[in-house]
């Protein structure tokens, strides 16, 4: 199992409901890759750490709920507000560039020609 962070709005993953931005949860690496290429936007835990969330900002501005086209009247939550959403549209850059990765890799893989000695008869034969 490998942590994961969901960078969406709402979406479920098997049994695992996501409903908020910033969202921590496990899930097995074959299933998230499912879940990327089906596009729900996820990204491993490390990569979202790094784009530097403080527990604040996802406590505050991560609820789906939070008008966050209001400009709050409190400068120092209008700033902290500020760099919320340059820090989200980060983490939805990175999630769009793992996404891709995902799909490239996927699509040349499957363009990738079959050698003779990887090609087995699977007819039946009696």
């Amino acid at each position: 199992m490998t942590k994961y962070r969901f960078v969406g709005t709402e979406s479920h993953i098997g049994q695992v409901k996501l409903e908020r931005f910033g969202q921590a949860f496990s899930i097995d690496e074959k299933l998230a890759e499912q879940a990327l290429r089906a596009g729900v936007a996820l990204m491993p835990d490390e990569e979202f750490q790094a784009i530097g969330f403080t527990p604040s900002q996802l406590k505050i501005w991560a609820d789906p709920f939070m008008p966050l086209f209001e400009i709050p009247d409190d400068p120092a939550e209008a700033a902290d507000k500020e760099d919320f959403m340059r820090k989200r549209d980060a983490a939805l850059a990175k999630y769009h560039e793992i996404r891709q990765g995902l799909l490239e890799r996927l699509a040349a893989e499957a363009a990738a020609p079959v050698s003779p000695a990887d090609a087995e008869d699977h007819t039946d034969k009696e």
